[in-house]
């Protein structure tokens, strides 16, 4: 190595080691101190790694890589379409304690082959199938089979919260001059609580408890108790939703 260089490790106070640096960068050190920095360094990243590894492996999700990682962090809420056709957005719909996880440039169309109705949205997110398959990967653990329908456990209801901060998609207000929307207003509608209860209770256990503070346990004992309720209302109509969940929808790529 080079002579100018010389370690600056202290070897006493204010007193530097001065021998020959074995290692100029980042930081010149000699082989003797360039094991004791190793030594106070490497065995803490190990258990900061290990730590994160057993804290992943407890709440449900799966490491990313660090692109994944800062796409599904950083990934803006979509608005809601306006139009029957639009970019590229990932999906959170809810069925009971299930949620699907997809991708679509046609929204409407996607909730209409699925059976739901627009208030299945939990979440809507910029993006298309990097995020899609991101975040299948980050939720794995809570996949059902392989599909895209995952359980509605505390960890989506966590992500979406985080997202949301417990505010549901806002959908566009119909025109005021749109005659047929006015009379389609006007009547009645029966309310049809299989997704709607859902819906609002995981928000207004966001709303109640944070997502930051939210008692995990108590939100997964809470969504628990609402899905069984769900099942019994759905008996009928869950050969459907196996059907969706299995994907023998067989969606088209406009409307996946």
């Amino acid at each position: 190595m080079n002579g100018e260089y010389t370690c600056v490790a202290f070897v006493s106070d204010r007193v530097l080691c001065g021998e020959a640096a074995a290692l100029q960068r980042p930081v010149p050190l000699c082989d003797e101190h360039k094991v004791v920095v190793a030594l106070s360094i490497v065995p803490e990243l190990l258990k900061s790694t290990l730590r994160g590894i057993r804290a992943q492996r407890e709440d449900g999700t799966q490491p990313l890589s660090r692109a994944e990682a800062h796409m599904v962090d950083s990934a803006p809420l979509a608005p809601w379409p306006e139009t029957e056709k639009h970019p590229r957005l990932v999906y959170f719909l809810a069925n009971g304690g299930r949620v699907k996880i997809g991708h679509t440039n046609c929204l409407p169309a996607r909730i209409r082959v699925l059976s739901l109705r627009e208030d299945a949205a939990l979440l809507l997110l910029q993006g298309g199938p990097r995020l899609e398959r991101a975040l299948h990967t980050k939720f794995a653990k809570l996949r059902i089979a392989d599909s895209e329908w995952f359980e509605l456990a505390p960890e989506i209801v966590r992500f979406v919260g985080h997202k949301t901060h417990g505010k549901p998609p806002l959908r566009p207000t119909p025109p005021a001059d749109d005659a047929s929307m006015s009379v389609r207003r006007s009547r009645p509608r029966r309310r049809e609580p299989r997704v709607e209860a859902e819906i609002q209770q995981v928000f207004e256990l966001i709303r109640i408890h944070g997502y930051e503070q939210a008692d995990l346990r108590f939100v997964q004992d809470e969504l628990n108790l609402k899905q069984t309720t769900a099942w019994d209302r759905l008996v009928e109509g869950r050969k459907r939703w196996d059907e969706a969940a299995l994907g023998l929808d067989q969606p088209t790529d406009e409307t996946r």
